[in-house]
């Protein structure tokens, strides 16, 4: 069935292929290298697939295949009455009424703990059920999608805030020698969308376009990256605007942060959203549904209290946490040895850059799109660190995150380098 599939993919493949060429020239990145990383992306896709279908295989708790196997059952909705479908897809449907006869058959249209905000398996399986229109039910085809999106929008990061094609293509070697990069962003993961949200999203707010052009790339990426993962455009917006504020003037741009995001929170308050109760009983259902399913990697973590005084205690060891666990003695898996791997590899890039700043290394400065991905990713990584109790899933959730460090760390890795 795998060998099946993997053939069917062969002309889409071609066709990718075909995409990237077009696209070197416009990312400034060389051709040869870009398709050589898309050939490495294909092969980890289908290693991903390989791996949840002989060693995992559970499909129903897996998301690499509930998503598809959820868009499966949606896309035999078209068959059977296509005005639901299209009502389904356009979200105009009554949800009571369609529970029953079509939501209550999938794993993961409604999920076990809920904490009443945007449901974001629910356009995972949308798409998957479009896609299906093109790959006849085909997995293979589906991933192919994903991974290629993936690795775009990966490329349209790397164009947005690094400054030179030297740096760009660093930056996308760093990145693809990162293993959650290859395993956790490549087939039908939320992670492959969110990345090419983030991507376009940030080449509209860097790049030298016409107002016109921003603005659709901005709304475009702002609406998958806020339907894949609200939290990150809730972490990303302040630095955007702080730094489009104060380009230029570093301790300004902090402060203006700061200030932005207390009048978000005053004013999703006076909105009627409680964000600090959103995050705890983010956390408390996390902890609840892990003890009932007891995944291999999950880690005891002390519940927050219904206060933001709780939130702002625990912060700075979330983000510690987010970032070294596991320690080397709390191994118990291969998927913790893989963070491992990562954080070590993690820490030697940040040793590196640390001291080719400490050595006053020339043309290495904190500008300001470097400085917008650091107030990204410390909200970000925190956020991880307060809510989920499961390393594994850590391990996705920061993923995004560690790529957006990455590539801002590069600057400094390559003036190192090349000393």
């Amino acid at each position: 069935m795998l060998l099946t599939g993997i053939l069917f993919t062969i002309p889409w493949f071609f066709i990718c292929l075909l995409l990237y060429l077009y696209l070197s020239r416009r990312l400034g990145i060389n051709r040869w290298l870009l398709v050589a990383l898309f050939q490495i992306k294909v092969i980890a896709t289908f290693c991903v697939q390989a791996i949840y279908t002989y060693y995992y295989t559970d499909r129903s708790l897996n998301d690499v295949f509930r998503y598809f196997d959820d868009g499966i059952i949606l896309s035999d909705v078209f068959s059977k009455a296509p005005m639901d479908y299209i009502k389904i897809i356009l979200g105009i449907y009554d949800e009571v009424a369609f529970r029953g006869y079509y939501f209550d058959k999938m794993n993961a249209w409604i999920k076990p703990y809920d904490s009443g905000l945007y449901n974001d398996n629910i356009l995972m399986i949308k798409v998957n059920s479009l896609l299906n229109f093109f790959s006849l039910g085909h997995y293979e085809v589906n991933a192919l999608f994903f991974s290629t999106i993936g690795l775009i929008g990966l490329s349209y990061l790397c164009r947005a805030i690094l400054e030179n094609k030297v740096q760009r293509q660093w930056a996308l070697l760093i990145i693809c020698l990162f293993p959650s990069f290859q395993l956790l962003m490549s087939g039908g993961l939320k992670e492959t969308l969110l990345i090419y949200g983030i991507g376009i999203t940030l080449m509209a707010a860097t790049g030298d376009f016409t107002v016109q052009t921003r603005l659709f790339y901005g709304l475009v990426g702002l609406i998958i990256s806020g339907l894949i993962k609200p939290y990150f455009i809730a972490c990303m917006l302040p630095g955007l605007i702080a730094i489009s504020l104060f380009p230029d003037r570093a301790a300004r741009s902090w402060v203006a942060w700061i200030l932005i995001v207390a009048l978000g929170y005053a004013s999703a308050h006076l909105m009627g959203i409680d964000l600090v109760n959103y995050i705890v009983q983010k956390q408390h259902d996390f902890i609840n549904h892990s003890l009932e399913i007891e995944p291999g990697s999950y880690r005891p973590m002390a519940r927050l209290d219904y206060s933001l005084i709780s939130i702002i205690v625990a912060a700075p060891l979330a983000l510690i946490k987010t970032l070294i666990q596991p320690m080397p003695w709390e191994i118990r898996n291969v998927g913790e040895v893989i963070m491992l791997i990562e954080n070590l590899y993690l820490l030697v890039l940040l040793v590196f850059a640390g001291r080719n700043l400490a050595i006053g290394t020339r043309n290495i400065t904190a500008h300001s799109k470097i400085r917008m991905a650091l107030l990204t990713i410390i909200p970000g990584l925190i956020l991880i660190g307060l809510i989920c109790p499961v390393l594994g899933a850590t391990m996705r959730y920061r993923a995004p995150f560690i790529i957006l460090l990455l590539v801002s760390l590069t600057p400094y890795l390559i003036n190192f380098r090349t000393r």
